[in-house]
C-alpha cells in the first residue's frame, strides 16, 4: 500500500484541500481522499503534544519512584536513627545509676576525714517547670526529636552531677592536703636506728645517780657516726654545744612543737637552714654528759614534754 497525495487548489474557496489516493498492496482497488491542508498542521501539533506528554508522564513516574525511594530511605534512617538514641539513653542510664552509687563511697571518704559529707537532698539537682505544649505535639508527631530532647536534658543534668561530685571531692582534696603539710611537721619516725636504752619519765640519772630525776626524752644507742634523722619538716633554731647533751640541736616544726637532738658527735645542719623529714641533722657519739654513744630524743609541745615513744610511728603510718 502506498500513499499519492497531491495538493489541489479551488479557486472558489480560500480553504486548500489535499487529495490522497491510496493503493492497496497486490489490488487494483485505490482509495480517494480529499482533506482540507489544516488536518495535516491539525496532526502536526497533536503529535508533537502526544510527545510532550509521554516526556511528562515519564518524568512524573520517575518522580514518583524517586519521592518513594527517599521516603523509605528517610524512613529507614529515622528508624536506625531512633533505635542509636535508645541505646544512648541506655548507656546514660547506666551511667547516671553509677553516678548514685557513688554516693555511698563518697560518704565514706567523707566520714574518714572529717569532713561534713553533702546534703542527700542537693545531691538530686531537681528540676521542674511547664511543658510547652508546641514541643510536646512536635515530640508526639516527631518521636527521634523528643527521644533527643529527652537525651541532651539528661546528659546536662549528668554532667551537673559530675561537676557537684567534683566539687566534693576537691574539698577533700583541699582538706587532705592541709592535712598533709600539718602532718609533714608533725614528729613521726625515729631519729636513729638502735636500741632504746632509756625511756621517757622519772630514773636515776646514769651520771650523777640522782633518784627522782626526770627524763625529758628517750635514749637511743648504736655504733658512733650512726646517722641522726630530722624526725619531721622544720627550721633549725639551734645548733650548738651545751654541757650536758654535747653537740645539741632544736628543730622548730611549727604548730608549737619542737624536738631537740644530743649528744651528737658531728652536726651537719646551722641555725636557720629549713629541713626535711628523714634528712640527717648529724652523727651519733658521747659529747656532753654521758656515759657511751647515743642520741638523747626530745619531743616537747608548747611547754611541756611528751613522750617521743608516742611519736614513732610504724612505716605504714608515719607520714613520708
Amino acid at each position: 500500500m502506498y500513499f499519492n497525495v497531491s495538493p489541489t487548489f479551488e479557486a472558489q474557496s480560500i480553504v486548500n484541500f489535499v487529495k490522497i489516493h491510496i493503493h492497496l498492496e497486490r489490488s487494483s482497488r485505490a482509495i480517494r481522499l480529499r482533506l482540507p491542508e489544516q488536518t495535516f498542521h491539525v496532526l502536526h501539533w497533536a503529535k508533537r503534544i502526544v510527545q510532550v506528554g509521554l516526556v511528562l508522564l515519564i518524568l512524573q513516574i520517575g518522580t514518583l519512584f524517586t519521592y518513594d525511594y527517599l521516603i523509605e530511605s528517610a524512613a529507614k534512617q529515622q528508624s536506625k536513627l531512633f533505635h542509636q538514641l535508645q541505646l544512648s539513653e541506655k548507656k546514660l542510664e547506666s551511667l547516671d545509676a553509677q553516678v548514685r552509687q557513688s554516693y555511698h563511697q563518697e560518704d565514706l571518704v567523707h566520714m574518714k576525714f572529717g569532713v561534713t559529707a553533702p546534703d542527700p537532698d542537693a545531691r538530686i539537682l531537681g528540676v521542674g517547670g511547664q511543658v510547652n505544649p508546641d514541643s510536646a505535639f512536635i515530640f508526639d508527631i516527631y518521636p527521634v526529636r523528643g527521644l533527643k530532647a529527652k537525651i541532651l536534658a539528661k546528659m546536662d543534668h549528668l554532667n551537673n552531677q559530675i561537676g557537684r561530685t567534683e566539687s566534693s571531692f576537691t574539698t577533700i582534696r583541699n582538706y587532705m592536703d592541709q592535712q598533709f603539710g600539718y602532718l609533714r611537721h608533725l614528729p613521726s619516725i625515729s631519729p636513729a636506728g638502735g636500741r632504746y636504752s632509756s625511756g621517757f619519765g622519772m630514773r636515776v640519772h646514769p651520771v650523777t645517780g640522782e633518784r627522782e630525776k626526770m627524763h625529758y626524752g628517750i635514749d637511743i644507742s648504736n655504733d658512733r657516726w650512726t646517722p641522726i634523722y630530722a624526725t619531721a619538716d622544720g627550721v633549725v633554731s639551734l645548733s650548738k654545744y651545751q654541757e650536758f647533751f654535747g653537740n645539741y640541736i632544736v628543730v622548730n616544726h611549727g604548730n608549737g612543737y619542737e624536738t631537740k637532738y644530743g649528744h651528737m658527735e658531728k652536726p651537719i645542719v646551722k641555725e636557720g637552714q629549713i629541713i626535711t623529714r628523714n634528712q640527717i641533722l648529724g652523727y651519733m657519739g658521747r659529747t656532753g654528759r654521758t656515759t657511751g654513744i647515743h642520741v638523747h630524743y626530745e619531743v616537747w609541745h608548747g611547754e611541756t614534754a611528751q613522750n617521743p615513744i608516742n611519736f614513732v610511728l610504724s612505716p605504714e603510718y608515719a607520714v613520708e
